[in-house]
């Protein structure tokens, strides 16, 4: 999905659009590096990548924090989200509507899944900070979108606040948060 998103940003004429692609494309190269790190630790310590292992008692902490924040990097999760306005802004409008719909989504999905599948009894310290990552990204996302002028600010601030309460889920999972999320999710 990153390689197509560069793609379809740097589309758009203007030297503003090719250059919100190259942020794009080296924040996304980052937290892929930093996911793929985790994934070799990971590795390293089980011996597998499956993700139902029977053996596999404890996830690294070091491997949960890199792949979650590099998959943080690619969703645009609050504070790392410097890509997605200007991402956003310089696309033509279709190409921000599909990344809007699906890019974030893709690596929202993928760590919720390393969270609940993988991460069998987090550290309560990281639970702490995501929710408080999630709730600061949903008030910063709500009022820098009150405060844009462009609809296509507007559109990148309120997505940041919308993957807020996604985020949300990681402390809070329950049956009714799992249900919230995935209907958020999809209205999204």
């Amino acid at each position: 999905t990153t390689l197509a998103a560069v793609a379809l940003i740097a589309t758009d004429d203007g030297i503003a659009a090719l250059s919100a692609a190259m942020r794009y494309l080296l924040l996304a190269v980052l937290g892929s590096l930093m996911y793929v790190l985790g994934v070799g630790l990971v590795y390293a310590q089980t011996g597998s990548l499956a993700m139902h292992q029977p053996g596999l008692v404890e996830l690294n902490n070091v491997a949960l924090v890199l792949m979650l924040t590099g998959l943080m990097v690619k969703a645009a999760i609050f504070p790392l989200h410097v890509w997605l306005p200007h991402a956003y802004s310089n696309a033509p409008g279709p190409v921000a509507a599909i990344m809007s719909a699906v890019v974030g989504k893709v690596a929202l999905v993928a760590l919720w899944r390393i969270w609940f599948e993988t991460a069998v009894d987090p550290p309560t310290l990281l639970t702490n900070l995501l929710g408080l990552i999630g709730a600061g990204a949903i008030v910063y996302g709500a009022l820098a979108a009150y405060l844009q002028p462009r609809l296509k600010m507007v559109i990148a601030y309120s997505s940041i606040s919308q993957f807020g309460f996604l985020l949300l889920l990681l402390p809070l999972a329950c049956q009714q948060a799992f249900q919230g999320a995935g209907f958020h999710l999809l209205a999204h």
